[in-house]
Parts: C-alpha cells; sequence; structure tokens
C-alpha cells in the first residue's frame, strides 16, 4: 500500500443466523468516528472523489457490490478493488482519491474522523501537488528534527524507574529503615498493623491481609474461599500469568475469557461464553490501571453463584463509579512490586474484604494455618508482609494521590497529542478513572515501531508477547488461545510513563510516536 493507507480486515462472526461484522473506533478503525455516510446508485461510467483532504482520515467499506479507489501521492500511486464488506480501506490525510467502476448494486460505507468542513478538502490537483509536497516535506522535517534530538544524544528515556521517586522521599524512608532497624522486630509488627488498617481505609474496605507478594495474595483469597480441585475459574485471557498460576495452585483449573476489546479489560460477553456447572469463581483483572467493567461482572457472578476475586496488581487507587477496585467483589487483590503505582522496595501483596470470617481464613493461611502459635487447623504457607516493607510503603501512601495525578497528567499528554493512524491509543471505560500504571498503545507493526523507538533511545516493553495458552507453562493443558489474546500478543506495546518524567521527556516521546511511518 502507498503511504498513508491502509487496507483492514475485519473479525466475521459466522453463526446459523448470517454473518456478524463488528467495526469499532479507536479499535478496528484507528480514529474517532464523527460521521457515517453511504454512497450508492452510481451510474456506470461515472468517476468521483477528485480530492484529498488536509487533515481528515476515512475508512472506506463497500459494504454491497464493488468499487475502485484509485489513491495516490505525489510520489506513488495504486488501485484497490473494494468487494468485500469485512474490508476497510484507510485513507490518511493528502492522499487524493477517486472512486471508479461502481456496480449497479454497490454500497460505498465512508467513516470519518471528523465533520463535514469545506475547509479541508483540496479539489484542484495541481494545488493538491503544490500543498502535498509542503506537507511531506514538513513531515520529513518533523522526523529527522526528532532524530536528530533524540539519535545525538546518549541520554535514554526510560520505560519506568522508580528513582526519581524515591529520591525525592529518601529521608524518610531511610529514617523509617532506622526506626523499624532499632526496634528489632521485623514480621508482623505494628507498621504491618498500621498499614493494613491505613490501606483498608484508603480503598474503602473493612479489612486489610498483608502477603508476601501478590501472586500469594490470590492464591490466599482462593484458598480461603474454597477454590480447589474440580473447580474452574474465569480468567482474563490477556493478563500475566500469575492470575493464571494463582488457580492453578489451588488445584483448580483457570479458563481463559476474551476481555471487552475497547478497554482490554473482562466484561460479560467474554464470561457467558465460557461458564460452566464446574465454574466457582470469576477473577476480573483491573488491567494496565483501568477497572473491569464491574457492574456486568457481579451481575453475572450473582446469577451465577460464583465468588468474585479481583485482581487489582495493576490498578491501586482505580475508580468505577466512585468505587475502589477491590471492593467490589469477595476479595481484591494487590501487588507491592517496586514498579506498581504503590510499590514496595521489594515484594508485598495485600487482601481487602468486607468479610471478617474471610480475611481471618486469609491471614491464617499465610501463616502456616495458625491463628495461635504452634497451633495449625490447616496446611497453610509462609506468606506475611514484612515490618520493613509496610514502613516504606505507609510512607508512599500518604502520596498515592499525588502520584495519581502526575502519572495522569502525562497520559493525557499522550492521549491529546499523539496523532498516528498506525497507532490505536488506550480507550477509557464509562464512569472509570483509570490510573495508568501502564500506557498501551496497539500497533500493527508494533516489533518495527518498538525497534524504531529503542534506536531513537526510547525505551518500551510488551505487555504480554506470549499468551497464557502459548506458554510452555501451559502447554499440556489444553487451554485455550483466544482470538484477542493472540491480537494483543502481537500488537500491544506499552510507552515510558513514570513519576519524575520531564516534560521534554514526555514530548520527545510523543514527537518520536508521531514521526512513525
Amino acid at each position: 500500500m502507498i503511504k498513508n493507507t491502509e487496507m483492514v480486515d475485519f473479525k466475521v462472526f459466522h453463526d446459523k443466523w448470517g454473518h456478524l461484522v463488528p467495526v469499532e473506533e479507536n479499535q478496528t478503525i484507528p480514529f474517532e468516528i464523527r460521521r457515517v455516510y453511504y454512497i450508492f446508485g452510481v451510474e456506470q461510467g461515472v468517476r468521483r472523489g477528485f480530492h484529498s483532504h488536509k487533515e481528515l482520515r476515512q475508512a472506506l467499506i463497500c459494504v454491497h457490490g464493488e468499487v475502485k479507489i484509485l489513491v495516490k501521492t505525489t510520489e506513488e500511486e495504486e488501485t484497490v478493488l473494494l468487494n468485500d464488506p469485512s474490508k476497510a480501506l484507510l485513507i490518511g490525510p493528502m492522499v487524493w482519491r477517486e472512486m471508479y467502476d461502481f456496480s449497479a448494486d454497490a454500497v460505498l460505507l465512508v467513516l470519518a474522523s471528523e465533520h463535514y468542513d469545506e475547509e479541508d478538502y483540496i479539489r484542484d490537483y495541481a494545488a493538491y501537488e503544490r500543498e502535498a509536497g509542503k506537507w511531506l516535506q514538513e513531515m520529513q522535517e518533523t522526523k529527522k528534527t526528532c532524530w536528530k534530538q533524540l539519535a545525538s544524544t546518549s541520554v535514554r528515556i526510560p520505560f519506568s524507574t522508580v528513582e526519581r521517586m524515591h529520591q525525592s522521599i529518601r529521608r524518610e524512608m531511610t529514617d523509617k529503615f532506622l526506626e523499624v532497624y532499632d526496634k528489632g522486630w521485623f514480621v508482623s509488627g505494628e507498621e504491618v498493623r498500621l498499614f493494613e488498617e491505613e490501606f483498608a481505609a484508603a480503598n474503602g474496605a473493612r479489612y486489610a491481609v498483608g502477603t508476601g507478594n501478590g501472586l500469594d495474595a490470590l492464591y490466599l483469597a482462593m484458598r480461603a474461599l474454597g477454590i480447589g480441585a474440580g473447580d474452574e475459574v474465569l480468567v482474563p485471557s490477556n493478563t500475566f500469568i500469575a492470575t493464571a498460576l494463582a488457580v492453578s495452585y489451588t488445584g483448580a483449573v483457570p479458563v481463559l475469557v476474551d476481555p471487552d476489546p475497547d478497554t482490554y479489560t473482562m466484561g460479560e460477553a467474554g464470561l457467558a461464553e465460557s461458564v460452566t456447572s464446574r465454574t466457582k469463581a470469576v477473577v476480573p483483572v483491573h488491567l494496565y490501571g483501568q477497572t473491569a467493567q464491574m457492574d456486568a461482572v457481579m451481575e453475572f457472578a450473582r446469577r451465577h453463584h460464583l465468588f468474585v476475586i479481583e485482581d487489582c496488581a495493576q490498578a491501586h487507587g482505580a475508580l468505577y463509579k466512585g468505587k475502589n477496585a477491590g471492593t467490589f467483589g469477595d476479595a481484591g487483590c494487590f501487588s507491592f512490586y517496586p514498579g506498581k503505582n504503590l510499590g514496595a522496595l521489594g515484594d508485598g501483596g495485600i487482601v481487602i474484604t468486607n468479610d471478617q470470617s474471610l480475611a481471618e481464613k486469609i491471614r491464617s493461611l499465610g501463616n502456616y494455618g495458625s491463628t495461635q502459635k504452634y497451633e495449625h487447623t490447616c496446611q497453610g504457607i509462609n506468606s506475611r508482609l514484612d515490618e520493613l516493607q509496610a514502613a516504606f510503603l505507609r510512607i508512599k501512601l500518604r502520596r498515592l494521590e499525588q502520584y495519581q495525578d502526575e502519572r495522569n497528567e502525562i497520559a493525557q499528554k499522550y492521549l491529546t497529542r499523539i496523532h498516528n493512524e498506525k497507532i490505536c491509543l488506550p480507550k477509557i471505560g464509562k464512569e472509570r478513572t483509570h490510573v495508568w500504571h501502564i500506557f498501551a498503545v496497539m500497533c500493527k507493526e508494533r516489533d518495527r515501531l518498538r525497534a524504531y523507538l529503542n534506536e531513537l533511545g526510547i525505551d518500551t516493553v510488551c505487555h504480554y508477547p506470549i499468551a497464557i495458552a502459548a506458554q510452555q507453562a501451559y502447554k499440556t493443558c489444553g487451554l485455550k488461545l483466544t482470538d484477542f489474546a493472540a491480537y494483543s500478543a502481537a500488537h500491544e506495546l506499552s510507552l515510558p510513563l513514570y513519576i519524575g518524567m520531564t516534560e521534554e521527556e514526555t514530548d520527545a516521546v510523543i514527537r518520536a510516536v508521531n514521526a512513525f511511518t
């Protein structure tokens, strides 16, 4: 295809009732759709179009019949035959187009990124050549400038770092270390008790139980709810493997379900297709910093009498309809891995719940199955949040809202200033507050984009390039590789976002992404 054009294949759903093709803005169509129109009844021999747009982007779909589209720039041209309603021709700015050879039954659907504006049209080809030449030169200069500014420096932009955040609280953290050190009490002490109380209160929960890490938090919650051999647990197909491992450790079977393709989080559609008589629980993962569609998840769980264990490892402080992640289901499980929005200086985790009995079971299971020293009522494990990490986390918890504001400011710059039709930006679900643990974009040329950014000194990460079902660890378990998990594994790329990220660094990432061709 010529520059600024692309063919897109839509997913087609087949059943006994026929075919269905979903077309979604910022997903299958890489822009917001502000205008829709269709062309039909074009007589034989009529040729139309003969224009370019300065800013407008379009997707052309021949939903019936066929039509030929000539697209060209000042450097190249191509003729595309549209005759398949499951395909779209994407046309970006400054591409001349002509439409001809309409079949008698042709219906051409056009999805546009902006409302009609005559000022955006270039209808004279000589004027188009002049404007396109200037535009192409400006794009090339922008790219050259970007490369010069970034490639000339040895300073890299990391994907993530805690250095700058920790520098600002260094004195407070070292003072707290010495305080705990001098007390000589390092496990299950006052700092843990206070942090549990403070974290529960900050999230609107009654109880919190510290654990050794986020995986243990999930496992202990499931164990305490009685999940075990013979049970099935519904898990998003595009999450980190820890969610599935927690299920496997109980002896139950993880069942992978596709998420909502707009938000990458769990919704009812994928659940309804996967529930069986053996299903015992559902684990919505609040992925990348955004909650799942919890109204739908909770209604589904009530209808099928399922436990709900929320995986909140990436969603500290995220809200759904004003309510904190982790407080909808039976339990909410968090990780304090150093790179999280609320991270320790080592590993750690916590479970929050409003069920006192459940909290006591989790605490016992994480303490060798004991509530009284040397008395063990069940076979538990050793998984406790230590004093030092709790003390550090108390300091950071007081600043979490400030940190969230800073992350959101960076994310909003990305959302409003990245304009590249090859890049699909994240979409925020209705009535949700995103905390931007990860700024995940989708790009069909993900690997080329990543190599390009790396060459410019910009570090990125793929979350997660090998789907759970494709992992060697689950090779013999018969897990289904779902459509979205495969798509996300091949197309997701996470851009740098961290506390202390400078305006210059943010601008550099935006320039580089916009210059990608």
